[in-house]
C-alpha cells in the first residue's frame, strides 16, 4: 500500500501540483487572510502530506476517489488562505480541474500518437492512467519536454483567454444552483468516461482517440457552462444596478419637478416685487435674486424643462457655457423618468469632464431635433486625450469607480426601449454623444 518504488506513489503529488498551478493563477490577486504566508505554507504541507499518506489501491474507483479527495483538499486550502466567499473558490476550483484534465488528455494523446510511451520514462510510470507502462524505468528527455510543453501551453492559454478576463470582471459567483449541479454532473461523467478509457483493455486505436475526444468535449462543455452562467450573472448584476439607478432617477425627477415649480413661483413673486420697488430701495438685491431664477428653460416639454433647468443652474455654478437648441415636442413620446434619466446621465458625464478643464474651455452643447422618422439627441463637449476601454466598454474617468460607470449602460438600455441606439465619437478634441430614438407609432 506504500510501495515507494511504485511510480503512482509519486504521481499523486504530481497531480496535486498540476491542479494547484491553475488554481494559483485564479486566486493570485484575491484578497488574502491574515498571516497569509503561514496559512499557505501550512496548507501546502498538509496537502502534500495527505497525498503521500493516502494508501495505494489498484482499482479504478479508488483512483477516482483519491483524486476527488485531493481536489476537495485544494478547495479547503484556498478558502483557508483567501478572504473570498466559498462559491468563488468553488468556481475557480472546478474550472482549474477542467484545465488540468484538458492538459492531461492532450499529453496522454500525444504520448499515444507519437509512441512516447515506448520510451523509458519515469513520468509515464508515475501516472496510473498509463496502464501497461508500469514496468518501465528511466527518464526520456523527449517525453519530459513534451509533458512540460503541453501543460505550459494549456495553462498559458487558459490564463490569457479565460482566467485573466475573470480577474478583470471581479465576479466569480456561481449564482444559479442548478448550473452548479449540472457542472458537477458533467465533471463526474468526464471522470467516469476517463476511467473507462484508461482501464478498458480491449480497445482499438480508433476507440481510444474517440473516447479521448469525448473526454475533451465534456471538459469544454463544463467550462462553457461555468462561463456562460458567469456572464449571465454579470449581466444580471449590471441590470439590477441600472434598475436601482433608474428608481433613484425617478425619485430625483419628482423632487426636481417640485423644486422647479417652486422656483417658477418664486421667480414670479420676485419680478412682482421688482416692479413695486420703484424707489430703488432693495432693487439691486431683488435683481440679483431674479437673476438666479432665470435659468429656467422652456422647451414645451415639462420633463425636459426640469432636467435642462437643473443643468443650467449647475453650469452657472461651475462657470460652464451651456448651449441648448431643443425641440421639446419631439420627445413627447418618452416616459418622463426615461427622458430625465437619459439626458441626465449624458449631461452628467459631459459636465463632470469639462469641470476638469480651464474655465475658457468649459463648454457643453445640446441639440435635440427630429431626423427623418427618428429623434436625435446630440451632446458635445471638448475632450483631450484617449478613451480607455475595458471589455469593449468605455472606462469611467470618475474617481469613485465602484459607484460609477453604469451611466452609459443605463442610456443604452433606455435607448433600446425606444428602438434606438447610442453612439460615441471622439477626435481627440471633442466628445460627441449621439442618441437616436424612434417615436412610438400610434
Amino acid at each position: 500500500m506504500y510501495d515507494y518504488t511504485t511510480m503512482f506513489f509519486w504521481y499523486r503529488a504530481l497531480f496535486l501540483l498540476e491542479l494547484l498551478i491553475p488554481e494559483g493563477l485564479f486566486v493570485f490577486l484575491f484578497p488574502r487572510r491574515s498571516h497569509f504566508v503561514w496559512r499557505l505554507s501550512g496548507t501546502l504541507l498538509v496537502l502534500f502530506s495527505v497525498s503521500f499518506a493516502l494508501p495505494i489501491v489498484v482499482h479504478p474507483l479508488y483512483y477516482a476517489f483519491l483524486f476527488v479527495v485531493l481536489f476537495l483538499g485544494t478547495l479547503g486550502g484556498m478558502f483557508f488562505c483567501f478572504a473570498v466567499p466559498f462559491d468563488e473558490i468553488l468556481f475557480c476550483g472546478i474550472a482549474s480541474y477542467s484545465f488540468q484534465h484538458i492538459a492531461y488528455l492532450l499529453f496522454d494523446t500525444c504520448v499515444r500518437a507519437f509512441y512516447l510511451d515506448k520510451v523509458l520514462d519515469t513520468l509515464a510510470e508515475m501516472n496510473p492512467y498509463f496502464h501497461g507502462a508500469i514496468q518501465q524505468s528511466g527518464v526520456s528527455v523527449v517525453t519530459v519536454i513534451a509533458y512540460i510543453t503541453v501543460y505550459f501551453c494549456v495553462y498559458w492559454i487558459a490564463y490569457f483567454v479565460a482566467i485573466r478576463k475573470l480577474k478583470k470582471a471581479g465576479e466569480f459567483h456561481i449564482k444559479h444552483f442548478a448550473v452548479l449541479v449540472l457542472v458537477i454532473l458533467v465533471i463526474l461523467a468526464d471522470v467516469a468516461l476517463n476511467l473507462v478509457t484508461v482501464f478498458h483493455e480491449e480497445k482499438t486505436g480508433e476507440t481510444y482517440y474517440l473516447e479521448r475526444f469525448y473526454n475533451l468535449l465534456v471538459c469544454f462543455i463544463s467550462l462553457l457552462l461555468q462561463y456562460s452562467q458567469l456572464r449571465t450573472g454579470v449581466v444580471e448584476s449590471r441590470l439590477k444596478t441600472v434598475q436601482a439607478l433608474w428608481k433613484e432617477k425617478k425619485k430625483q425627477y419628482k423632487l426636481s419637478q417640485r423644486t422647479i415649480t417652486l422656483l417658477n413661483v418664486k421667480a414670479h413673486d420676485l419680478k412682482y416685487q421688482q416692479g413695486k420697488a420703484s424707489d430703488g430701495s432693495g432693487k439691486e438685491e431683488i435683481n440679483d435674486l431674479v437673476s438666479d431664477y432665470q435659468d429656467y428653460k422652456e422647451t414645451g416639454n415639462e420633463p425636459l424643462n426640469v432636467v435642462l433647468t437643473e443643468k443650467a443652474m449647475e453650469a452657472k455654478k461651475h462657470r460652464i457655457r451651456f448651449d441648448v437648441i431643443a425641440d421639446g415636442s419631439s420627445l413627447s413620446f418618452m416616459d418622463p423618468v426615461d427622458l430625465y434619466s437619459l439626458l441626465g446621465n449624458g449631461l452628467d458625464n459631459a459636465f463632470t469632464y469639462v469641470r476638469t478643464l480651464p474655465y475658457e474651455q468649459r463648454l457643453v452643447s445640446l441639440k435635440i431635433e427630429p431626423v427623418g422618422s427618428m429623434v436625435l439627441l446630440r451632446i458635445e463637449n471638448p475632450f483631450f486625450g484617449n478613451l480607455k476601454k475595458e471589455e469593449g466598454r468605455i472606462k469611467t474617468t470618475k474617481e469613485e469607480k465602484d459607484d460609477h460607470g453604469y451611466g452609459i449602460i443605463s442610456m443604452e438600455e433606455t435607448a433600446k426601449k425606444y428602438s434606438g441606439s447610442v453612439q460615441i465619437l471622439t477626435d481627440h478634441q471633442s466628445f460627441v454623444l449621439s442618441i437616436l430614438l424612434l417615436p412610438e407609432v400610434k
